[in-house]
């Protein structure tokens, strides 16, 4: 029998309905909805949905899948092109570019290294059609060459791109960014001729201003302006927007020379000012006569501009002009003034043409029309400003209604608690209508700011009544309390969080570590236990501030304690991480602890970092620990993944091996990178720096002088540190007689001498004798410049007096140094009892010592017990300088071998044999000991004393009257102590003395 379709289906559905009928099982409506569902829609499929990135994958060829990150970062341009080459054998000649092309989009060029561009170039040419690249293809390798500074590869392609005809206008832009990258203006003034016709185009032409005032601005920086107007000249480059570039970099330089050449330029080309660029010549002129005159000209014209209004505005604000000041007003529209021209008058007004805050708040109620500020902060500062003065509070309500952006308002109420006013914050945050978190969050972070803890605690109580309390709240208040050093008052406001249902966050206990780091980091453990008791682990920021708060002065258990943390921290250490735990390590002068962390970091001899910051970091850690083969290879690592070089990368490279005794290596470095076209443009004077202090060190002022003399040729524009290390230079080698011609290098370059220049310069004089030329300097210091001597600038001077045995002027120092508001220190006390001692007054040291260290509340360390134990050898008097070991020791001062020595040879020179041997048997611990020190763990020395001085001070013992008993008894103990190297000889020398007494 033969159906119809309908009368098939009719029967079909009457057939399932009798079915359930007499079914009494739910589950068959879900069989009846099946059936029907693939009846109707059996036969049609949704087609799949794509996305782009699938879309371009599906584009590529099948070997791109196969090339993964590791490929693209570890292989050289021979593998790509072994792995590139044969699978491009099937591919058509005419595809072979866009399909290269999709590669690189797909991987994308920030991913793509050095060596696969290298690698796509090469097989372009050898299996595209005709060897071309095309405009896609040659459009991303382009931007790929330029992305890595591989000028050369980019030079070659843009070569082959204008041959080829495929140099379209966005391969010009490239070439144009190129061009300035390196500057070289007049490869970058041809391309701008060609991309001259698109400028018609307006905004979107492949040119914008922004090159164009980049243009003229690297022009500027390389003093090649002239240069840049003589080929725009030839070039006919007499577009608006080349005008308004140059116009807006005189502008921004303030270079009246600069302005003259353009000028000319103008005069002699015959150029009329656009319009579009009337307003940008009116601010690069501030002439109050030439901007009346193009004001009357566009009156003239028609309807004056608005821009130009406000051109003409900002120079009667800046001549201070009330005629220019009516004329812009007189031409204001009478209805929608722009911001800028009503800031422009705002401020001018505000200068007090008029009469104060009342003038302004009519100038903006009346002839502004209460224009909207919310893009011309300082304009509406003013206006607030002159509201709260005149307590015209409807005034600063339709402002913040104005500016109705929270952003705003929280800004301009951070602007007044930044002058720390903040009753004139408080104004503002009540102006605010709609009161949001972020306004309470923002005048909470004022009153913190203003350190008003009562305050604080006001607005947060307020916060909290409105239910306008989040996290970001609590942190702020904890802050607050922090910022006091109220920690228990931050615990408290931590514990109000969990009961209000909050969660503290990492951010909360980070604000607190970093305030108890800032403050001393006594409780920092403290702090991190309570982040672990919260279930919080310490991220990449805990890491970064407990590594900040390490210093040469933190303990060693401290030290290894953040270390690790730090290491706990594993995966979420990021590499700015890892280069502050490197800096820390450094800082704490722990090579052993630096040494585990770059094991730990090292993956097989390779350290994978991707920025060349963390490169430089682990070169300069190798500098540290004096291992130059590693920092070779961590270079050579670096370099060979196409990882863009940096000036501080270079200067940590040069310094590493300047460090380590290779001037001569490390100025050969600079050399290669100066002949280098990508390098070349990193060199600046704190590499030269490196290379300039290791010769000095050397005292090879030759060598200084010669490199110095180098960077004036190369135009390097010189730091106030190099200046500073050449000067220590001419003090380290008695080469005072160039100081003079120094400082007049520093003139003419724009560097101004700072305390650090004058207190080298007295140095030098001092280490030579030039005491009274010290003198002279510190006087017209003092003089002719706001500089004021420091702590470094006294202490030296005083070292000079003491020196010089000049006594009486080292004391009148003292007395000025105080006077002026500089606390004297340790170093200073040194140098004090260095100047007392050699002035025969013994007395006064001592004096001295106690009135400045109880005066200042410091306690004496090692270096003044060392001088004071001096002091009274001078003046023989072994026994009071036994009693300054008994008080450093009381003290819990450590002595150094220095003040071992000087006591030792001491009591030698005075006979006293026995006592040297019960002080050498407490440097080593023996039994016997001094009792001056007998029994405190402080009586060692911070250094072993060496087996020289320890052979001599036996030797001496062994000369002196029953001696050799002594001598022998206590050499067979000494034997006996780990690491301490005898003469091998003293042994028999001892006997043999023995017999010859006897």
């Amino acid at each position: 029998m033969v159906f119809s379709g309908a009368s098939w289906s009719l029967d079909i559905v009457e057939a399932l309905f009798s079915v359930i009928s007499g079914a009494q099982s739910e589950i068959l409506f879900f069989v009846l909805a099946i059936c029907i569902h693939k009846f109707v829609f059996g036969g049609h499929r949704k087609p799949p949905t794509k996305n782009p990135k699938s879309k371009a994958l599906s584009k590529c060829p099948s070997f791109a899948l196969s090339l993964n990150r590791k490929t693209l970062e570890y292989s050289s341009k021979e593998d790509l092109l072994e792995e590139l080459a044969p699978q491009l054998g099937t591919v058509k000649p005419e595809d072979v570019a866009d399909l290269l092309a999709n590669l690189l989009e797909t991987f994308g060029l920030k991913e793509v290294g050095a060596n696969l561009l290298k690698a796509v170039h090469e097989v372009a040419r050898t299996h595209a059609a005709d060897g071309k690249t095309g405009k896609r293809l040659g459009t991303l390798l382009l931007q790929g060459y330029n992305g890595n500074r591989l000028q050369g590869d980019f030079d070659t392609l843009f070569q082959e791109l204008q041959i080829s005809g495929d140099a379209e206008p966005r391969v010009v832009v490239i070439a144009l960014k190129s061009a300035l990258r390196t500057r070289d203006i007049p490869a970058a003034v041809k391309h701008m001729r060609v991309l001259v016709p698109s400028m018609e185009a307006g905004p979107s032409a492949p040119a914008p201003t922004q090159l164009l005032q980049q243009l003229t601005k690297v022009a500027v920086e390389d003093g090649a302006f002239s240069l840049l107007l003589e080929e725009m000249k030839k070039c006919h480059l007499q577009h608006p927007m080349v005008l308004e570039a140059l116009l807006q970099e005189c502008t921004r330089s303030g270079n009246g020379p600069l302005l003259a050449k353009v000028e000319d330029f103008i005069s002699s080309e015959g150029i009329a000012i656009p319009a579009a660029c009337l307003s940008t010549w009116v601010r690069v002129k501030a002439s109050e006569s030439e901007a009346a005159r193009c004001l009357a000209e566009a009156v003239a014209d028609g309807p004056v501009p608005q821009d130009l209004l406000a051109a003409v505005a900002e120079v009667a604000q800046v001549r201070a002009s009330k005629d220019l000041a009516q004329a812009v007003l007189k031409h204001l529209p009478s209805s929608r003034v722009l911001p800028a021209t009503a800031a422009a008058l705002l401020r001018l007004t505000a200068q007090g043409l008029q009469s104060g805050a009342e003038a302004i708040l009519e100038l903006y109620e009346g002839r502004l029309g209460a224009v909207s500020l919310a893009t011309e902060g300082k304009a509406e500062r003013i206006v607030a400003e002159a509201a709260i003065q005149c307590q015209r509070l409807d005034v600063l309500q339709r402002l913040m209604a104005a500016s109705s952006e929270t952003s705003r308002q929280v800004s301009l109420l951070k602007s007044f608690a930044a002058d720390n006013r903040l009753e004139d914050a408080f104004h503002v945050f009540q102006a605010c209508q709609q009161k949001t978190v972020t306004h309470y969050n923002a005048l909470l972070d004022a009153c913190a700011d203003c350190q008003d803890t009562k305050a604080a605690r006001r607005v947060f109580a307020d916060a909290i009544s409105a239910g306008l309390a989040d996290v970001v709240t609590y942190n702020t208040i904890i802050k607050a309390h922090l910022q006091k050093g109220d920690l228990d008052s931050a615990r408290a406001g931590l514990e109000s969080m969990r009961a209000a249902g909050l969660t503290p966050t990492v951010v909360t206990f980070n604000e607190m570590l970093d305030a108890v780091v800032r403050n001393g980091a006594r409780d920092t453990w403290l702090v991190i236990r309570d982040m672990e008791a919260s279930g919080l682990k310490p991220n990449h920021i805990t890491c970064s501030i407990l590594l900040k708060g390490i210093s040469a002065s933190s303990s060693p258990a401290s030290v290894e304690r953040i270390l690790k943390v730090v290491e706990a921290a594993g995966s979420e250490m990021d590499e700015v991480s890892i280069c502050s735990m490197i800096e820390a390590c450094i800082r704490a002068g722990r090579s052993d602890l630096l040494l585990r962390q770059l094991k730990r970091l090292r993956k097989g001899n390779r350290f994978n970092f991707h920025s060349a910051h963390a490169y430089g970091s682990v070169i300069r850690a190798f500098g540290f620990l004096q291992d130059m083969e590693s920092v070779w290879s961590s270079w050579r690592e670096m370099r060979s993944r196409s990882i863009a070089l940096t000036s501080i990368t270079l200067g940590c490279m040069v310094e590493a091996i300047a460090s380590n005794g290779r001037p001569d290596a490390a100025y050969d470095m600079i050399r290669e990178a100066l002949k280098d076209g990508q390098m070349r443009s990193l060199v600046n004077s704190v590499i030269y720096g490196s290379v300039l202090k290791a010769y000095s060190q050397q005292k090879n002022f030759q060598r200084v002088w010669a490199v110095y003399q180098e960077m004036l040729e190369q135009r390097v524009q010189c730091s106030i540190v190099t200046c500073n290390t050449l000067v220590d230079a001419c003090a380290r080698s008695n080469e005072m007689g160039r100081v003079e011609s120094l400082l007049q290098d520093m003139s003419h370059q724009g560097v101004q001498p700072n305390i650090i220049t004058y207190s080298a310069i007295i140095k030098g004089y001092c280490q030579f004798g030039r005491l009274d030329k010290a003198f002279q300097l510190l006087e017209e210091m003092k003089r002719t410049t706001p500089l004021r001597p420091d702590e470094l600038t006294y202490n030296t001077l005083m070292n000079g007096c003491a020196r010089q045995n000049q006594h009486e002027r080292g004391m009148r120092l003292l007395q000025e140094m105080q006077d002026a508001g500089v606390s004297p220190t340790n170093y200073t006390l040194s140098v004090l009892v260095k100047l007392a001692g050699r002035s025969m007054k013994l007395q006064q040291a001592f004096d001295i010592c106690e009135e400045v260290s109880r005066k200042y509340k410091f306690r004496l360390n090692v270096h003044v017990y060392a001088n004071l134990i001096q002091a009274c050898l001078q003046h023989s008097n072994i026994q009071r300088a036994m009693d300054v070991l008994k008080r450093m020791v009381a003290e819990e001062v450590r002595p150094d071998v220095r003040s071992y020595t000087l006591l030792l040879r001491g009591l030698i020179t005075g006979g006293q044999g026995p006592e040297a041997a019960a002080l050498l048997r407490a440097a080593f611990r023996l039994r016997g000991a001094h009792q001056c020190v007998a029994g405190s763990r402080f009586a060692t020395p911070i250094d072993v004393l060496s087996g020289e001085l320890v052979t001599e001070i036996l030797e001496g013992i062994a000369r002196q009257e029953d001696g050799e008993a002594i001598a022998g008894q206590l050499l067979q103990e000494l034997l006996q102590v780990p690491k301490l190297n005898l003469d091998p000889k003293l042994s028999l020398r001892l006997v043999r003395r023995a017999l010859n007494r006897g």
